[in-house]
């Protein structure tokens, strides 16, 4: 039994995740019990002789082996899954994972897909305790921690949350990966096929299902565009949903200048 399963091991940022799993936990005897997954047995041992890891250990599954998935499944606790573009190879895992109970997180920014996998999985997923996270890369991760930190920090010194948080990028290093750009191409597709799909995408509460959005959330023009799906915008306020916690709209904003609002947040961080 493991711990985590890494499945699309040798994508572009499977590969980064292996490294850091292998450099944090080695491959079998560092406390964490995990495994490499993958259609390709060949480009997983290529994987391993790169890394000088022969012993990780390796599964051979394609991401459209129902069966094949939930064997993996009920080897794991925990699935990440590096395979995208989600839309197009992404489900079969979902549902696998929501019917055996199995946790499961991936990066997708594919919103239209996640509001699938919510309409189609979730009673699954509840029924088998499995918790389904989508989004957990660069549209999310920076804005959830980080406004958890400072909405925990703002009850502790004022006994209130904050009303607003902002997240201001001021750089960025890298680019976008071959499955990130496949995955936008895909979005387009889809959208020629459905143009009913547009007013989805534009919707920043679709996600939204079953419930109703907490706060209105609005883009600031003082600042450059950013990239990220609308939903981006509302994602951690959907998650802390769940958690019954203090609820605040959070943006993210690419360059910024100092104001009364970022200068009390820098005063809660201890910046």
């Amino acid at each position: 039994m493991y711990d985590i399963i890494v499945f699309g091991a040798t994508s572009f940022v499977g590969r980064i995740l292996v490294r850091y799993l292998l450099d944090r936990h080695g491959a079998a005897d560092g406390g964490l019990r995990w495994a490499i997954a993958g259609r390709s047995a060949s480009r997983l041992e290529a994987l391993k002789a790169e890394l000088g890891s022969p012993s990780l250990a390796t599964i051979v599954v394609d991401a459209a082996d129902a069966e094949g998935l939930r064997k993996l499944c009920a080897a794991t606790g925990v699935v990440v899954s590096t395979v995208g573009p989600y839309a197009l190879h992404g489900e079969p895992l979902v549902a696998a994972c929501a019917a055996t109970g199995t946790d499961y997180c991936d990066l997708t920014g594919e919103v239209q897909w996640i509001r699938r996998m919510i309409l189609r999985h979730e009673a699954a997923a509840r029924a088998s305790g499995a918790r389904i996270v989508h989004c957990c890369g660069f549209d999310s991760i920076p804005s959830d921690l980080g406004v958890q930190v400072l909405q925990r920090e703002s009850m502790q010194r004022y006994g209130q949350p904050l009303e607003r948080v902002r997240l201001r990028v001021k750089a960025m290093r890298g680019g976008a990966s071959g499955g990130t750009v496949a995955s936008l191409l895909n979005v387009v597709k889809e959208v020629r096929k459905d143009p009913a799909l547009r007013a989805e995408l534009a919707n920043p509460y679709s996600l939204c299902v079953g419930a109703e959005p907490l706060q209105v959330v609005s883009a600031d023009a003082g600042f450059a565009p950013c990239v990220l799906p609308a939903q981006a915008l509302v994602l951690l306020t959907v998650q802390l949903q769940l958690t019954d916690g203090p609820w605040y709209a959070s943006q993210m904003l690419l360059l910024g200048t100092g104001d009364n609002e970022s200068r009390r947040l820098k005063d809660v961080a201890g910046l």
